[in-house]
């Protein structure tokens, strides 16, 4: 479902405007500052509900403003959301909707900066999100089984830090081992899934560098997830927190069976990240076959020439409706795609450009 207009007002520092899109591919150009990534996050707010800058959209309302309004005409639905300084009011078709999973459910985005990177280089929190991404869109029941599995894992710390009601640690055991175990074979699945998509679909990088996902989980799998938290509880009980379970879950992205942060450049690490979120978007296209939305932020500073261009192909494939921002405007960035739109960012004025 491709993001055919998009209205703002009083967002960041953009002047309130209305922007026409194209469904394929639309490119931004702007110097840094002018406004250029807060497009991007309109667009992203429109779609998810969230930000990717900051978890509060506060933050997004336009100095010495009390709100913003954003709108949104897709190809079969419409959308709006405004926030204030304490509620938000999220919209589709005219009627307003009360959770942003809701939201976030009818046109799937990913973005890619400086940010994504963390993926590869960073924690294990980054590596159980970007598994966790492809599963709330491809699994119907996956968010309620993860936000049942997020409140039964607070009430469990609960009762380790207070060290009150310690007899209810057996229900809440029980609970989080059932819900785990449900996580970790969806996980575990959508991993290989993954690394297939990879293979067939990346042959070219991902045999030079050798690259294979190898799931991890957060306990230990000779015992059951009842048996681990049961071994662990004394030692939960005197530190306070829960030690094992799928939120210690990791994925290993190696080369050559070793850390891929730890032998790629920065060059191939940068591109081995856009591989692995593209993957995600082509395995939900697979069981979904659904229009998913790319932002790419910057994609000059990134990548070579050579790794825009080879990445843009394998994008313009797909069902994907892509939305790239750079300085300059260079010719082959719309050089994979026939049709397209460019647009100038200058001091948060957004303009249409022509071209041939």
């Amino acid at each position: 479902m491709a993001i055919r207009q998009l209205s703002l007002n009083n967002f960041r520092n953009l002047i309130s405007t209305t922007v026409d899109l194209n469904a394929n591919l639309n490119i931004i150009t702007g110097l840094n500052g002018s406004g250029k990534t807060s497009f991007l996050e309109a667009l992203h707010i429109i779609c998810q509900g969230r930000s990717f800058k900051t978890h509060s959209i506060n933050h997004c309302i336009q100095h010495k403003k009390n709100s913003f309004l954003l709108f949104s005409l897709f190809d079969d639905y419409k959308a709006g959301i405004s926030r204030n300084n304490k509620t938000s009011i999220i919209r589709i078709d005219n009627k307003t909707i009360h959770k942003v999973s809701l939201l976030a459910k009818k046109t799937p985005v990913r973005i890619i900066n400086s940010s994504s990177f963390d993926l590869i280089i960073g924690t294990p929190v980054h590596k159980r999100e970007y598994i966790d991404w492809c599963l709330f869109h491809v699994e119907h029941n996956y968010q309620s089984l993860w936000s049942d599995h997020k409140h039964s894992l607070k009430q469990r710390n609960a009762l380790l830090k207070t060290r009150n009601n310690l007899s209810e640690l057996y229900y809440w055991d029980k609970k989080i081992s059932q819900l785990g175990m449900s996580i970790f074979n969806f996980r575990k699945k959508y991993i290989k899934s993954l690394q297939l998509v990879l293979d067939q679909e990346f042959p070219e990088t991902i045999q030079h560098l050798n690259i294979s996902l190898v799931y991890k989980p957060g306990w230990n799998v000779e015992l059951s997830l009842l048996e681990n938290l049961n071994s662990s509880r004394n030692k939960d009980i005197k530190n306070g927190f829960t030690q094992c379970g799928i939120h210690r879950d990791n994925i290993d992205i190696l080369s050559y069976g070793r850390h891929a942060q730890t032998v790629l450049s920065r060059g191939e690490i940068k591109k081995l990240t856009i591989i692995l979120i593209i993957s995600q978007v082509y395995l939900l296209q697979k069981v979904n076959d659904r229009e998913i939305m790319i932002l790419i932020d910057d994609i000059d500073s990134e990548l070579d020439e050579g790794s825009v261009k080879y990445l843009l192909n394998k994008l313009n494939s797909k069902k994907i409706q892509l939305f790239i921002t750079n300085i300059e405007s260079k010719e082959y960035l719309c050089q994979s795609h026939e049709e397209y739109k460019m647009f100038h960012v200058e001091h948060g004025m957004i303009k249409a450009v022509k071209h041939k």
